[in-house]
């Protein structure tokens, strides 16, 4: 609905029956557009060309004229913005901030530790190092990832191991994930 509306109000779409049968609209619209353009050449030219407009601040008058007709049909409801000046939001769509209670935090942590002590290690680190060299070859690494995660791998593993072989990868996210 809104891209309806936004369509219709802010392309000006509906000002014709049938913009481009015949071309009427986008013909009208293109004369207007090179007249305008040919105005504005004639008035650089006259100032002695680019330098002399750019000299004479020709350009940043131009746009800032521009700018405030536009600020002026907005808040005047000429120019239709959709959603800021019409069909704007009704109901509160303001939500709650989601927060871990720290409780649960340290719950997931012990859990994820009981699991890496209960895992096979050694099968997960083998499982580890095929992903890194599949990626290593640029190759794709779904499949070892399935592999690795069937064998209780976790996502910050896997990523450590996609870009195991990249210098660049985080030292940052090492530490962080070093915590857990």
């Amino acid at each position: 609905m809104r891209t309806q509306q936004i369509i219709i109000e802010e392309t000006g779409v509906a000002d014709s029956i049938d913009p481009l049968a015949g071309s009427y609209y986008l013909e009208a619209l293109t004369d207007q557009l090179e007249e305008q353009a040919w105005k504005m050449a004639n008035q650089v030219e006259a100032m002695g060309g680019m330098l002399g407009a750019i000299e004479k601040r020709y350009f940043r008058s131009i746009i800032d004229e521009s700018y405030h007709r536009y600020l002026k049909a907005v808040e005047n409801n000429e120019k239709i913005i959709v959603g800021y000046n019409k069909y704007g939001q009704v109901e509160d769509l303001s939500m709650d901030v989601f927060e871990v209670d720290e409780a649960l935090e340290q719950k997931q942590i012990r859990r994820l530790q009981e699991v890496k002590m209960q895992r096979d290690n050694r099968a997960v680190e083998q499982a580890l190092d095929q992903i890194a060299e599949t990626s290593r070859q640029g190759e794709n690494v779904l499949e070892a990832c399935i592999e690795a995660v069937k064998l209780y791998a976790t996502h910050e593993e896997l990523i450590r191991a996609i870009c195991r072989f990249r210098e660049s990868y985080s030292q940052e996210y090492r530490i962080m994930s070093s915590k857990i």
